[in-house]
């Protein structure tokens, strides 16, 4: 693959594919990520995505499509290419009635033992090192999973829906550690259904749907607004007149019970004073998030999305 133009610091996928029976699971998936880049593929459950990390780490062989890790391909030389990823996909398979610590020396075969009480303390574990893994809740689980897979400092990290099970105060935490491990030129590759952390810390992505790239780039084209507004208010004419006034409302949909708008939520205490000195009666004003769905549904229509009511 190298010899086809590619460079040897960079993991590539090239057309990758993967078939059981009738069903397709991956379609056509390329993608491509180099030294100190975060990489995101969301999407729904079922949508293809620890498929992918899967074929890309070596453990499912694709129908068709290669990978290159590096320069090696993970399915001719898993040695060489496995050499230079660290991954987590699925729930960590440890051993119950170890200790946390235990786990980690076991697999990580390092002469440096503080490297192991390090990457407990980097996931907050630290004080709970000697306690039995299989008295862990699922969110500990993860962070012990994502401990073992940064112990080896390797240029490429795969992460298999890191924040599964994982709290909003270590959801943050992680995102503060990722951003530590792009900073020393690492490369993240992260699947998740979880778009707010992926769009605050990942450059590209690429959205799968039913084992289909449905769009790849920078997440913030293809979702400036991530969210919309839902309005009840009365009368709706007048409200309607006031929302085309203002200049500011970038999309109003009309439906039996609500307006759906699309607005900066900067805006939003701006079109509430202008609704109410205009005699209007507001109700309810929530913001509402579109699924990953929603956005992979919006990636050939975006532009109308945006223009002016």
């Amino acid at each position: 693959m190298i010899g086809q133009g590619g460079d040897s610091r960079k993991v590539y996928v090239r057309q990758i594919s993967k078939n059981i029976g009738s069903s397709s699971l991956l379609s056509n998936i390329s993608l491509e990520v180099g030294p100190g880049e975060c990489f995101g593929i969301l999407g729904e459950n079922g949508s293809g995505k620890t498929t992918l990390l899967r074929v890309m780490t070596g453990l499912v062989l694709p129908s068709s499509g290669e990978v290159s890790i590096m320069g090696y391909n993970p399915h001719e030389d898993p040695v060489g290419a496995l050499s230079h990823i660290s991954a987590l996909i699925g729930i960590p398979a440890l051993y119950p009635n170890m200790s946390a610590y235990e786990n980690l020396d076991i697999f990580s075969d390092l002469p440096d033992k503080k490297r192991a009480i390090d990457a407990l303390a980097n996931v907050g574990l630290v004080d709970e090192r000697h306690k039995k893994v299989g008295a862990y809740s699922r969110g500990m689980l993860q962070r012990l999973g994502i401990a073992l897979a940064l112990l080896h400092e390797r240029p490429f990290i795969m992460l298999d829906e890191p924040t599964q099970g994982v709290d909003d105060v270590w959801i943050g935490k992680l995102g503060v550690l990722f951003r530590e491990k792009l900073k020393n030129g690492q490369a993240l590759i992260i699947t998740s259904h979880d778009f707010d952390f992926v769009m605050d810390l990942c450059s590209q992505v690429m959205i799968l749907d039913s084992g289909e790239n449905v769009y790849a780039g920078n997440l913030k084209e293809v979702a400036e607004f991530p969210y919309f507004f839902q309005l009840v208010c009365d009368p709706r004419d007048k409200a309607e007149r006031v929302m085309k006034k203002v200049g500011y409302v970038h999309r109003c949909v009309s439906t039996p019970k609500h307006f759906e708008l699309t607005i900066e939520k900067e805006k939003v205490s701006d079109l509430v004073d202008a609704l109410v000195s205009a005699g209007c009666n507001v109700h309810e004003f929530a913001m509402k998030h579109y699924t990953l769905s929603d956005l992979a549904r919006q990636r050939n229509n975006y532009e109308e999305i945006r223009n002016d009511i």
